[in-house]
């Protein structure tokens, strides 16, 4: 309690109470989410993202992470600017903010993307901290009700708010290849490909 009261008479005391606020505030609004599940096989040609948790045999080249550095990337996530302002994205920059984005810490990323080039939509970076909330707490660290991965640790990918293309990932990020720029991290998208995914 002593730390905690030092670092608010530092002037850090927004910073907690907000990011405090701003956690508790996801969990209730995420209470009444379907849950999540394993993936059926599905073709890979479609644009549609079907919400589901990362398992090795869904997923190949999959990395475990863990909700300890998930919780962290959460919490950078909820600190940006303008948390609850609607912004428009797209991966095309005429369009909107550039997409893909991601929030890193230790051995997990939280990013959002589109499947495509050219849809855009508008979103609250707490549309996003929502989605990965859900993600985190049903494909990171969670029991497999089935009983045959043990422990879900990969984390998973769901659709963001009523769109068919824009999507939430939560998942281990992958070393950087030599020429990826600075401020960029690769990650593994829903259906296998490797993208760079620019980090806050």
């Amino acid at each position: 309690m002593l730390l905690l009261n030092n670092y608010l008479a530092k002037g850090h005391g927004f910073l907690v109470i907000s990011t405090y606020l701003m956690t508790h505030a996801l969990s209730a609004s995420i209470a009444n989410q379907p849950a999540l599940s394993l993936p059926n096989p599905v073709n890979g040609t479609s644009n549609v993202i079907i919400g589901h948790c990362y398992t090795p045999a869904s997923l190949a080249g999959v990395q475990e992470t863990n909700p300890r550095d998930c919780r962290e990337a959460l919490k950078v996530l909820i600190r940006q600017p303008a948390f609850t302002t609607p912004l428009r994205f797209s991966k095309n920059l005429r369009r909107g903010i550039k997409v893909p984005r991601g929030w890193t810490a230790g051995q997990c990323i939280i990013f959002v993307s589109c499947e495509n080039d050219r849809d855009a939509y508008t979103f609250r970076f707490a549309d996003v901290a929502q989605n990965a909330r859900r993600l985190i707490d049903g494909c990171v660290g969670k029991p497999d009700e089935t009983g045959q991965w043990g422990t879900f640790k990969w984390g998973g990918v769901d659709k963001l708010l009523d769109t068919m293309t824009f999507y939430v990932s939560v998942g281990k990020p992958v070393p950087p290849s030599p020429g990826v720029g600075e401020g960029t991290v690769m990650a593994l998208t829903g259906n296998g490909t490797m993208i760079e995914v620019e980090v806050e």
